[in-house]
């Protein structure tokens, strides 16, 4: 897993647990299924630009949002 693939699975994740939303919760509003949501969080799948747009849109942000490097404290445990 590249670190871009990394910090957009780790950022989905973290926005959704600060929205407080299932992954079926986040797939409904992104009209896909909740394990392909679950898929992209293990780094498995790589969502296509339009899908991140539809995620970022459920997540309430900005989808360039979902590419930056977490903060410090988060390491990349496949580097």
């Amino acid at each position: 897993m590249t670190n871009i693939q990394w910090y957009l699975a780790h950022n989905i994740r973290e926005f959704r647990a600060k929205k407080s939303l299932t992954q079926e919760k986040l797939a409904e509003l992104a009209g896909t299924s909740g394990n392909y949501i679950a898929q992209i969080e293990r780094g498995e799948k790589y969502p296509s630009a339009k899908m991140v747009e539809r995620i970022a849109e459920s997540l309430e942000t900005d989808s360039s949002c979902l590419f930056c490097k977490p903060p410090a404290e988060f390491t990349n445990p496949w580097n």
